[in-house]
């Protein structure tokens, strides 16, 4: 076991990781590295992206939405969640599992 690994309190809608579960409310607790949660706040700050562009396009329709245009959030989305699962406590593992939003490995 890494113990390097830490808590940490995570908002899915909000894109926050926090240290402290006392913070702000929270949905998914994780056991992280440094490094795992600059990669989860990275994944974070894509769908953010994602979601600015189609959000964009959206409001000028002249330009036309492409198709597939939510394809790039979808896919980020996703990861977060895949990565909670990985990362997630007991709790948070099921409780993702009984979403079905994930594609498990046996």
């Amino acid at each position: 076991m890494d113990t390097n690994k830490q808590s940490y309190y995570v908002k899915v809608g909000t894109g926050e990781v926090l240290p402290d579960k006392t913070i702000s409310e929270w949905e998914f607790e994780i056991k992280a590295s440094d490094e795992e949660v600059l990669q989860l706040q990275t994944i974070f700050e894509q769908t953010d992206t994602g979601a600015w562009e189609d959000y964009w396009r959206a409001h000028h329709p002249i330009e036309g939405v492409p198709k597939g245009s939510s394809d790039d959030y979808d896919y980020y989305l996703k990861r977060i969640y895949e990565m909670l699962h990985e990362l997630g406590t007991d709790e948070t593992r099921h409780h993702i599992e009984a979403m079905g939003i994930i594609d498990r490995k046996q």
